[in-house]
């Protein structure tokens, strides 16, 4: 839980993150895309919250999180740009004052009906085979 850590721009979990199950990232507005994805790609497949609730410093997440069942990005005024894949366990999600915010690109695996969201939100069924 880092949550409140203005300050912070980078964060490296290398050694933890393949068992890491929560990451709060709340008001650390310093981290930016590229931290966010590092440890979205080393801990995709133990992670099941996560909370980047006004981390204005991105601009594109794409989850492959087969466990992941709450994702907070509430207050991400710059996210434009937001893919689930693999996202089956998804139950809650927050896009809360995600004003950039084009549709929401899913696949197959993430059911919506159940999941809750908060915000306004447009969904869009990817292919499968797209990369």
């Amino acid at each position: 839980n880092l949550s409140g850590c203005r300050l912070i721009n980078t964060v490296n979990l290398a050694a933890v993150s393949p068992h890491l199950k929560h990451i709060n990232l709340y008001g650390c507005m310093g981290v930016g895309q590229a931290c966010v994805n590092r440890l979205l790609v080393s801990a995709a497949s133990s992670l099941e919250t996560i909370t980047l609730d006004g981390c204005n410093n991105i601009g594109r997440l794409s989850f492959r999180t087969p466990l992941l069942t709450s994702l907070i990005l509430k207050g991400c005024r710059t996210l434009h740009d937001l893919e689930l894949r693999q996202c089956s366990s998804l139950t809650s999600l927050d896009l809360r004052n995600c004003s950039s915010l084009s549709p929401v690109r899913i696949d197959g695996d993430c059911n919506v009906d159940q999941v809750q969201v908060q915000g306004k939100v447009e969904w869009r069924l990817v292919d499968v085979q797209q990369q």
